[in-house]
């Protein structure tokens, strides 16, 4: 698959409070999508705009072209560009801020 989860999606919904025993009892996303997500597997547009509106995030933080990582010769992901994945954990974390101040 040309693209991949530049995050572990399930640990990032569980920090921002949407455990799997939430997201199956509010019926935010179903078990199979759950499952997808665990093994990291392709899911639709739809979950993955539903996955952006829950973390308060753009796609591009959560997936990244398989073209721009970089492997070793054994085909194993060594790494992809860190600036680009830093960048968008800091838009994430201010974004989380910022809506902290608001509720306050």
């Amino acid at each position: 698959m040309p693209i991949k989860y530049k995050i572990d999606v399930l640990a990032a919904l569980k920090e921002k409070g949407y455990p799997t025993t939430r997201l199956r009892k509010e019926k935010l996303i179903g078990e199979a999508t759950i499952q997808r997500l665990r093994h990291k597997q392709s899911v639709s547009f739809d979950v993955l705009s539903k996955l952006c509106d829950l973390l308060v995030c753009d796609i591009g933080d959560l997936l990244i072209h398989e073209s721009k990582l970089l492997k070793s010769q054994s085909g194993d992901i060594l790494e992809y560009e860190e600036e680009q994945e830093e960048a968008a954990e800091e838009d994430i974390k201010e974004t989380n801020e910022e809506e902290g101040k608001e509720n306050a």
